[in-house]
């Protein structure tokens, strides 16, 4: 339902059926829920909900991010050019046991490519990349 939601562009509603979801004790929302609605975020460029939905991820010790939670994200970020943001998102990542692979990398070259009057000109791609 969620998904169909997001996928149609209905991103009010699938937030508010995640809402619902959420207040009943039965019913958790799992790592796919979030995902989704990150996706639904990056959509629709919002990431106020879209750093509510990490934190909420953070707080259930029973849910982890991964890849595709850390690549959705990423290109959150880089749809509303926070490229620091995205950086941030890329360093978390590699302190984890997951790995960059060639959607991390090639959603930050689309924020580049985006952004690339506002990036710092220091900016190595070392630093880019970590």
């Amino acid at each position: 339902m969620i998904d169909s939601c997001v996928a149609t562009h209905h991103f009010d509603l699938a937030y508010t059926y995640f809402k619902e979801m959420k207040s009943h004790a039965t019913i958790k929302p799992d790592l796919i829920t979030y995902n989704t609605l990150i996706k639904g975020c990056a959509l629709n460029n919002d990431s106020h909900t879209g750093l509510q939905l990490i934190d909420d991820i953070k707080q259930r010790p029973d849910l982890s991010m991964n890849a595709i939670t850390y690549n959705t994200l990423i290109d959150l970020f880089v749809r509303v050019n926070n490229m620091d943001q995205a950086y941030n998102l890329l360093n978390d990542m590699n302190n984890t046991a997951l790995k960059p692979d060639s959607f991390t990398y090639s959603t930050l070259m689309k924020g580049i490519k985006k952004n690339v009057k506002r990036l710092p000109k220091e900016r190595t791609i070392e630093q880019c990349f970590g």
